[in-house]
């Protein structure tokens, strides 16, 4: 069980990688065949945010701890690391440091702790009235009612820590879920042919592509559904279940150690993976290498991996050692 929660974190951070990669497409007024590549990538790699959201739901199931046991573990795990790379990088992109910290935004992808930090708190709410299916569909309506409340005015007057949990607390329960659930669904699953899951998962992520396409690009088409809000948002969580399905049937069964590792690595990679990304950005316009070329994708997605995970396995070595010689009773 572990080892496909591993393989999964490695998966979801290769996937925020890509993500943060892909995402230059924007900068790019036209639609070429690289930057339609980018967009068809980008858009399937946004799974990402929720599988790690996910993950942390299973994962916390796994254990039963007091309540009081359950916050210092959690704030232990997360918050100094993010307070350190909050002033870290709101000094590095020239940002008020107590306003990054309280906001999430020192960097793009610090948000991702404002979200878990809020699924934290209620976390133990949440198996004092889990039921199950009930609890599952419940937080389903609440997460498709919570991405139309920005049009509402008084919503974005609240603390962003406040509210933002809510838009990812389906993918919080349904890793609950999953956990309890985990015998019955490994079973489901391994009997299930792998056409079944990826041609539905296809068809959505057509419709998710043809509704960026739209979107970033202005292409229209006479499809009335692209039109309705709420059905775009149900079609993006049906395309994360798919893409997680299918990614769960592929690594069930992957031995491969590199794999093992990133997953082992997830989270100083997520945490380090954007200083890496903005210098190889900044090396490729230095030598004219913009996000209209094939190689600024490859390069900058590649280079981000090989970097970062290099970065984080020599911290790793660094505390092993440290752990075993003279510092050992200090630490």
């Amino acid at each position: 069980m572990l080892r496909e929660v591993q393989n999964l974190r490695a998966f979801a951070v290769l996937a925020v990688i890509l993500i943060h990669v892909t995402a230059s497409f924007t900068k790019v007024e036209h639609l070429t065949y690289v930057t339609g590549i980018a967009l068809v990538l980008d858009s399937a790699a946004q799974v990402a945010v929720p599988l790690f959201v996910c993950i942390s739901g299973f994962v916390l199931s796994l254990k039963n701890y007091s309540l009081s046991t359950f916050y210092f573990k959690r704030a232990l795990a997360i918050l100094p690391a993010y307070l350190l790379f909050s002033v870290f990088y709101a000094m590095y992109f020239h940002k008020p440091i107590l306003n990054s910290i309280l906001d999430g935004n020192a960097a793009y992808h610090l948000h991702f702790f404002i979200i878990i930090f809020g699924l934290y708190i209620i976390y133990p709410l949440i198996m004092r009235l889990y039921f199950g299916k009930i609890t599952l569909i419940a937080s389903l309506l609440m997460q498709l009612y919570f991405w139309n409340l920005p049009y509402v005015s008084y919503i974005k007057t609240m603390p962003v820590w406040f509210y933002s949990w809510i838009g990812y607390i389906f993918y919080f329960v349904l890793g609950v879920y999953i956990c309890k659930n985990y015998a019955k669904i490994q079973k489901i699953l391994e009997n299930m042919p792998m056409i079944y899951i990826v041609v539905p998962t296809i068809i959505l992520w057509v419709v998710r592509i043809l509704y960026w396409l739209k979107n970033y690009y202005k292409i229209d088409y006479q499809i009335g559904m692209l039109q309705i809000v709420w059905i775009n948002k149900l079609i993006t969580i049906a395309l994360f279940v798919g893409i997680f399905t299918t990614a769960y049937k592929l690594v069930q069964h992957e031995k491969s150690q590199i794999l093992k590792k990133i997953g082992d690595y997830s989270f100083g990679m997520y945490l380090v993976h954007v200083l890496i990304l903005d210098k190889t950005v900044q090396m490729l316009l230095r030598y004219n290498i913009d996000q209209t070329e094939p190689l600024f994708y490859i390069f900058s997605f590649m280079s981000t991996i090989i970097i970062s995970y290099v970065i984080i396995d020599i911290w790793h070595s660094i505390r092993e050692r440290l752990s075993r010689g003279p510092f050992k009773q200090v630490m």
